[in-house]
């Protein structure tokens, strides 16, 4: 269940999902904080609410896969041509956390997958 903090975030706070076991997500999230109000939350604490998922679903504007490590060893088996609609998306994101490829930034209604850790200068752009 998602925190009050979390429901009530303001339009221009960014939030970013991502693992803390992997340097190149704490690296993003260290460059975001040194730039940016960020609020950090690690994929294992990821809300389940269907508004955060739809919000992702829809920035990432039906490239469903986009999110997965397509090198991970399970998604052969677990996405590749697996998901046929949202519901199919989130609940294979939400069993298989550990599949998501890079931290997930998010402000508004923006959403920013990154690959890279300047990739949070998206959503500085929007912000202007």
């Amino acid at each position: 269940m998602a925190s009050t903090e979390q429901k009530r975030m303001p339009e221009n706070q960014i939030t970013i999902y991502y693992n803390p076991e992997i340097n190149k997500h704490k690296k993003t999230v260290a460059h975001a904080k040194s730039i940016d109000d960020v609020l950090a939350i690690p994929f294992e604490n990821m809300p389940e609410a269907y508004m955060v998922w739809t919000n992702i679903w829809d920035g990432i504007k039906g490239n469903p896969e986009v999110i997965f490590d397509q090198d991970h060893p399970k998604y052969d088996e677990i996405v590749k041509g697996q998901i046929s609609n949202f519901e199919d998306w989130r609940n294979i994101i939400l069993h298989n956390k550990d599949m998501i490829v890079a931290p997930i930034a998010i402000r508004g209604e923006d959403v920013v997958i990154c690959e890279r850790q300047t990739e949070i200068y998206k959503l500085m752009e929007v912000a202007k």
